[in-house]
């Protein structure tokens, strides 16, 4: 005498199924009902988080992924959406300049009110025909563009066995710069790896390299 049942076989994801059911007393069973028609599907999954792509020409380039699974039905539409920038706990608003479920969103000052040099919370979610997607994670996305190239770091001192390294600021930087990444080699050739990360010390614009074999010549880049 149950009035709910949960069908678990012979389903499969995607496709459209026609239930419809009768009722039974003491006299004999009783005319179907009206068919109903139901698809097996859900919302589509979370995508990624929004993430940077490149910036030039006053124009954030920002990456908006796809969900990796449609739920059972066709994706109708994405929607990108971000907060008031730096506070990270301002409300979110849909960008409504984003539209045609591009992968890949320019977002202006002039449209989306974006300011230079915050950086703001990006979010996104995907709509079949059963609903919405749970928005994705934060993507953290400053509103400007990379440093410009560093020049090469300059040897100030040195000995058998280390180097005294200093560096440049770059001559170009949309943004504050939070710190630097100091590369070196073994000595012979091979590709450079950190040897100082100075994260959140941009005030550092030296090192002292020790521990190095006389006689070799060691290649750095920051």
């Amino acid at each position: 005498m149950t009035t709910h049942y949960t069908v678990t076989q012979n389903i499969t994801k995607g496709r459209s199924f026609r239930f419809m059911y009768r009722a039974k007393n003491a006299v004999g069973w009783s005319p179907f009902s009206a068919v109903s028609t139901v698809l097996a599907a859900t919302v589509p999954s979370a995508p990624k988080a929004p993430y940077f792509l490149s910036f030039s020409d006053h124009t954030l380039h920002i990456v908006v992924p796809r969900s990796s699974s449609d739920g059972g039905d066709t994706i109708e539409t994405y929607e990108l959406w971000v907060d008031a920038g730096d506070d990270f706990t301002s409300t979110f608003t849909k960008l409504t300049g984003y539209s045609n479920n591009k992968m890949v969103y320019l977002a202006t000052q002039e449209v989306d009110g974006l300011v230079n040099g915050k950086t703001y919370r990006f979010i996104s979610r995907s709509k079949n025909p059963i609903g919405y997607s749970e928005f994705s994670a934060y993507g953290y996305i400053a509103f400007g563009d990379v440093p410009s190239t560093m020049s090469r770091p300059q040897i100030t001192a040195s000995s058998e066995t280390s180097l005294s390294v200093v560096w440049s600021a770059p001559s170009a930087s949309s943004l504050p710069i939070r710190g630097y990444i100091l590369n070196m080699d073994n000595g012979d050739d091979t590709d450079p790896v950190p040897i100082y990360i100075g994260t959140n010390r941009p005030d550092v614009l030296s090192f002292v390299v020790g521990g190095l074999t006389t006689g070799l010549p060691y290649q750095l880049t920051v």
